[in-house]
């Protein structure tokens, strides 16, 4: 398993078990865009998330450092988020999808892989060898693939899922190689929002 993969894996998989203090919107320090663009009952998008827990704190971010300029899941921990991002003064712990998480353990991290036509081939094929698992240690895979989703469940029934991707705000899929990140609550939008990832979800939501 390479680096990139591996990681990944263990960002994800570092914040089960950690209890949700804080939720803070954040950019990238090379996004001009500005970090909160649009909330809805449907979901919430903007430049990224960074997870504060009682441990640690997980940027959850677009990027497209392992592709040809299109955008795919990115986690960054560490020294390395004040050197990438920049974070928001305010909390969204007040905000929909959050609310039902804040203050509560997480108990399962999933990342959601799709096949991607966008990876550069020569990067992509040291990020993604022969067989990779997912958090659980489920089905193994074969690239090359991109990580799309973060999904989260805490210890009393709040899930919520970050999808790297671009959203109109209408009833359209999440523009996948777009960059920006999409906070989805709501399983009935899945089919529509997120449709290649939709029947994977429907066994664990």
């Amino acid at each position: 398993m390479e680096t990139f993969t591996r990681e990944l894996l263990d960002r994800a998989k570092s914040l089960v078990g950690s209890t949700l203090v804080d939720v803070r919107s954040c950019r990238r320090v090379d996004d001009v865009s500005g970090a909160w663009i649009h909330a809805s009952e449907v979901a919430q998008t903007g430049s990224g998330i960074v997870l504060k827990t009682d441990r640690t704190a997980i940027a959850v971010v677009s990027s497209d450092a392992l592709t040809d300029g299109t955008y795919e899941l990115s986690l960054i921990a560490g020294p390395h988020i004040d050197r990438e991002v920049v974070v928001d003064v305010a909390s969204l712990r007040d905000q929909p999808a959050w609310q039902a998480l804040i203050g509560h353990t997480i108990v399962k991290s999933k990342i959601h892989w799709v096949d991607s036509p966008f990876v550069m081939v020569a990067k992509r094929r040291k990020a993604f060898s022969s067989h990779h698992f997912d958090v659980d240690g489920a089905i193994p895979f074969a690239g090359p693939k991109a990580p799309l989703a973060l999904e989260l469940h805490d210890d009393v029934g709040g899930r919520v899922l970050l999808v790297s991707g671009s959203w109109t705000g209408s009833d359209e899929p999440i523009g996948e190689t777009g960059a920006g990140l999409c906070v989805l609550w709501d399983a009935s939008t899945f089919a529509t929002l997120v449709p290649r990832i939709a029947k994977d979800l429907r066994r664990s939501w």
